[in-house]
């Protein structure tokens, strides 16, 4: 159907000469779809070509004024109902001379294109909370793990301070044990002398020597009261002494005993008081287990101290000065002992 203008009304239109001209065949629609309002013949009118056949107010339509006024009768316009029922384009473009083509389905694409940007909005919202709803859930498992992680850290903590304890109750133990053994080792040891400074030789006779020491001490011994005399193999780290002590294994530790006294009261012993070609001094003490030996080296640097002499008596070891005071000192060494000094 033509554009119809119905506010353009010919005055001469009512005249026999020149008789209305029917502009569509079929019944016209003058309510306006879009409003529901009447299209009256003042009004900016379109007539749809399409299968409505409806009239639509130009504002309703989406034309603008200038547009509307650009239009010829011989135009064709087509409603957006019937443009989408037919599956052509939302809107038909109208010819305006000297404008061309002009698209009036801007709008309606307009809003197409927004429902498109819209269902992406949505879509990427859905993505997005079932990424949260993901994410929610491994820091619940997250969170999980870490609790358990704290209770695990928390047990090591108690093992850890139960195996400390356990530690030192054995460390404890081992001292009392070391000890022990070290007393046990001394005990087997309670009848033996080391006697050194004694000068070495190819063919000496250790028996006839320790006769001799004793001779000189005014304490001699019975064949049987001596089980054994000897030089021990030489350690690493005694390899570079002169020489090595003499080791006297005696009936009991009374014998023992009363060399060591006679030794004390008798005072320095060097080896040319019994015809050996030297000068050394000879010194006689208990032999020591390897713990106190290194405890009675230790009690010997005490000569920084003042004191002048060291020696071991049965069990304590003493180290004497011209000062008649008594000490107690407590020295770690392996196992521990009490030096008594005088």
């Amino acid at each position: 159907m033509v554009r119809t203008k119905r506010k353009e009304i010919n005055p001469t239109a009512n005249c026999k000469e020149s008789p209305p001209k029917k502009t569509n065949p079929k019944k016209k629609k003058d309510s306006c779809p879009v409003c529901g309002g009447r299209v009256t013949d003042d009004d900016l009118g379109l007539l749809c070509e399409g299968k409505c056949a409806s009239w639509y107010h130009c504002g309703c339509a989406g034309m603008s004024k200038s547009i509307y006024d650009n239009l010829s009768d011989d135009d064709s316009w087509i409603c957006g109902s019937c443009s989408s029922n037919s599956g052509g384009p939302i809107a038909q473009p109208a010819i305006v001379p000297g404008i061309g083509h002009i698209d009036f389905s801007s709008q309606n694409s307009s809003s197409l294109s927004l429902t498109s940007k819209m269902n992406e909005v949505v879509q990427v919202v859905m993505e997005l909370q079932k990424s949260i709803v993901f994410q929610s859930a491994k820091f619940d498992e997250f969170s999980h793990e870490l609790r358990n992680m704290k209770q695990e850290h928390l047990r090591i903590i108690k093992d850890v301070d139960s195996l400390k304890d356990t530690n030192r109750r054995l460390m404890d133990e081992n001292g009392t044990l070391a000890l022990r053994v070290s007393e046990l080792e001394q005990a087997a040891l309670s009848n033996e002398l080391e006697i050194s400074g004694v000068t070495e030789s190819a063919d000496e006779r250790l028996p006839d020597i320790l006769h001799a020491i004793c001779a000189q001490l005014n304490c001699p011994l019975e064949r049987q009261e001596i089980l054994s005399v000897y030089r021990p193999q030489p350690s690493r780290k005694r390899q570079n002494q002169k020489s090595l002590p003499v080791v006297v294994v005696l009936l009991n530790r009374f014998v023992r005993q009363r060399i060591v006294d006679a030794k004390r009261k008798h005072g320095n012993l060097s080896c040319s008081d019994i015809k050996l070609p030297s000068h050394e001094k000879i010194f006689i003490n208990e032999r020591l287990t390897p713990a106190n030996r290194s405890l009675f080296w230790l009690s010997r640097q005490t000569k920084q101290l003042g004191y002048k002499y060291c020696w071991v008596n049965i069990r304590p070891l003493c180290v004497p000065s011209s000062i008649r005071r008594a000490l107690r000192i407590h020295i770690y060494v392996y196992v521990y002992t009490d030096i008594y000094v005088y």
